[in-house]
C-alpha cells in the first residue's frame, strides 16, 4: 500500500505528463512538507517521472532521510547547483513549478 506521500508524488507526476514537463520544482516550505513529510526549514524536492529528490543542507540530511518516503533521495545542496547537476544527469530540460 503506498504512502499519502506516495499518492500525492504520483499526482504531481500525472500532471507533469499533461503538462510535458520533465519535473516539478518545489520551493515552498509548506509544499514540501504536504508532498514528502519533511518537516525541516530549509529544503526543496525535485519530482521526476523517474527519481524525486529532496535537496537541503547538512543540518537537515539525517531528518530528511527519516521522514520522507524511501522513493525520495535526499540530498546535500547549499543552493540550485544540485538541481542544475541532477538536470543533467537526467536529462531533465522542461521544469513545471510553483506559482
Amino acid at each position: 500500500m503506498q504512502s499519502k506521500y506516495q499518492n500525492r508524488l504520483d499526482q504531481i507526476k500525472k500532471a507533469c505528463n499533461v503538462l510535458n514537463a520533465d519535473a516539478f520544482l518545489v520551493s515552498s516550505l509548506v509544499n514540501v512538507r504536504y508532498l514528502s513529510g519533511f518537516t525541516g526549514s530549509n529544503g526543496f524536492l525535485l519530482i521526476t517521472g523517474n527519481k524525486d529528490f529532496l535537496f537541503t543542507d547538512s543540518r537537515y540530511i539525517e531528518q530528511g532521510r527519516e521522514q520522507t518516503c524511501d522513493q525520495i533521495t535526499v540530498s546535500l545542496s547549499s543552493g540550485f547547483s544540485a538541481l542544475e547537476e541532477v538536470s543533467k544527469l537526467y536529462s531533465i530540460t522542461n521544469v513545471a513549478f510553483e506559482s
